[in-house]
């Protein structure tokens, strides 16, 4: 530690104690601000000092807000549904009655009909035709038939046109 001497001979230390210490001195003070004097124009407008009325800024406010909140979501209908050709994962889950999870586990494995829409870094969003769900529903066969039926409608789908 190195000790700086002062002018007055005795030794001081080279920090300084804040001000709220006890024992510490008085920081140097800053020199105040002084209004405007120059400008004196809001002082001879009467509107500038006309109070605004609470109605006033609560409609502002609520403009305000329903500018920058967007609607709550609405659930879709259940016919809105019905006009897509895929369907998500959650959703040919719910049609088939099996997990999501099961949904993606088997569209990995290659047993599911799907197209990949897009291939992130940690996520692969893929999306599942509405006429094989509708098939397979139709069928009336058991979900552990799946992978069969998805195999035999591939073919049928892919056959070329006779």
């Amino acid at each position: 530690m190195t000790i700086c001497p002062s002018k007055s001979g005795h030794k001081k230390a080279p920090w300084t104690i804040r001000q709220d210490h006890p024992g510490g001195k008085a920081l140097r003070q800053e020199p105040t601000l002084q209004p405007n004097t120059v400008n004196t124009r809001q002082d001879t407008d009467p509107l500038a000092r006309a109070p605004v009325p609470s109605e006033l800024l609560e409609t502002v406010a609520r403009a305000l807000a329903a500018a920058l909140i967007p609607p709550p979501r609405q659930p879709l209908p259940p016919g809105a549904e019905e006009s897509a050709d895929f369907l998500t994962a959650a959703q040919l889950a719910r049609r088939l009655g099996i997990s999501r999870e099961t949904v993606r586990r088997l569209a990995l494995a290659g047993a599911l009909p799907h197209t990949v829409v897009c291939r992130g870094t940690r996520k692969t969003t893929r999306r599942y035709p509405r006429r094989f769900a509708d098939e397979f529903a139709a069928s009336g066969l058991d979900v552990t038939d799946l992978a069969g039926f998805a195999a035999q409608w591939r073919a049928r789908v892919t056959a070329p046109a006779q």
